[in-house]
């Protein structure tokens, strides 16, 4: 009998990235004025100096254009495990020319570099900094970091896409949260072609927050789960931040927004009223309606003791992925869908 062959895996292809050249450019300040325009610069921007004396920098990725144009900023890993969006930064920087770029792109991979170091959400003092800005002169060191990024970083951006995933043990799609208050936001959003789009007015202790009291139109793009690192996503971010930078027309073939993803209007997480063992029924994206079970929690002697069903019409946002389930642990995500003419 003639053996059938199987198609071996398939393996992703290694991303296109530059060797090691050297160590980066130590300031004290981003003074982006001083470069000369054609350039890429690796730059360790000094935020503070710790208890013990040692300061902490974090990893600016700097690419002025030889034309005058925008300064578009890009944050990742502000929470520590959120890690999906460093390599796209990465991608996305080192696939620019500089000769063909019109503006700046500033790109910072790494946030949180204590939280990065911890694999963990907050930062050394386990605060979370997405919850802390405008930061405060005298403050903790948390706020003390917030208060220097907002100076040496926010302040220089003319657009901002601020880079996330998940909190731990929950996934999300590719979404874009915005104010629909703010059309150049919703229009970054749109351009990212993200699953679908959220309406969610930012709250001003947040970096989004603290960016549309400066005037700075952003983004915050939502980007699968914590502390691992999912090609597919990685890939579609670097896609959408090129798409970004085009209809900025940063980039030569200005970009025409096109169709629009679907967008809720409001969203809401259910949370449980039972410990146990969590399963969650419907998958990312997918449409429920109205009454339909979305999940249950069962003993450990595999007795249901919790039913849950979706409060309203909706779509999945996100959803918890570790099944172990104290009381009050966020289940579901759901947003509800509008026409964008609404």
């Amino acid at each position: 009998m003639r053996a059938v062959s199987t198609p071996p895996p398939l393996t992703a292809e290694p991303p296109s990235l530059p060797k090691h050249s050297g160590p980066p450019t130590i300031v004290s300040s981003l003074d982006l004025d001083s470069l000369e325009p054609g350039t890429r610069h690796n730059l360790h921007l000094d935020l503070f100096r710790d208890p013990a004396g040692q300061q902490l920098r974090i990893p600016v990725l700097v690419v002025k254009g030889a034309e005058p144009g925008p300064v578009l900023g890009i944050t990742a890993a502000i929470h520590g495990n959120e890690l999906n969006g460093i390599p796209a930064v990465h991608r996305f920087v080192h696939g620019l020319d500089p000769k063909r770029l019109r503006g700046t792109v500033v790109g910072i991979s790494v946030v949180n570099i204590p939280g990065f170091l911890l694999r963990r959400r907050g930062f050394s003092d386990a605060r979370d900094l997405n919850r802390l800005f405008p930061g405060k002169t005298g403050g903790t060191d948390s706020q003390l970091v917030i208060m220097r990024l907002r100076e040496q970083f926010l302040t220089h951006v003319n657009y901002l896409v601020d880079l996330h995933t998940a909190g731990p043990g929950r996934t999300n799609p590719v979404y874009a949260r915005v104010d629909l208050e703010d059309p150049a936001s919703v229009e970054l959003g749109i351009a990212a072609r993200p699953d679908l789009i959220v309406n969610k007015p930012a709250s001003p202790k947040t970096l989004r927050g603290a960016a549309r009291a400066l005037g700075i139109p952003c983004v915050t793009l939502e980007l699968g789960a914590p502390q691992v690192l999912q090609p597919e996503i990685v890939l579609r971010a670097t896609k959408g931040l090129r798409r970004i930078a085009r209809h900025l027309e940063m980039l030569s073939r200005p970009l025409g927004l096109g169709g629009r993803p679907p967008l809720c209007n409001e969203s809401s997480w259910v949370y449980s009223e039972h410990g146990g063992l969590l399963e969650v029924f419907p998958d990312l994206l997918a449409r429920v309606r109205k009454g339909q079970p979305i999940a249950h929690i069962v003993n450990l002697f595999g007795e249901i003791v919790g039913e849950y069903k979706a409060p309203f019409k909706a779509i999945v946002i996100g959803k918890t992925a570790d099944p172990v389930a104290p009381i009050g642990t966020r289940i579901v995500h759901l947003g509800k869908l509008v026409p964008w003419d609404e």
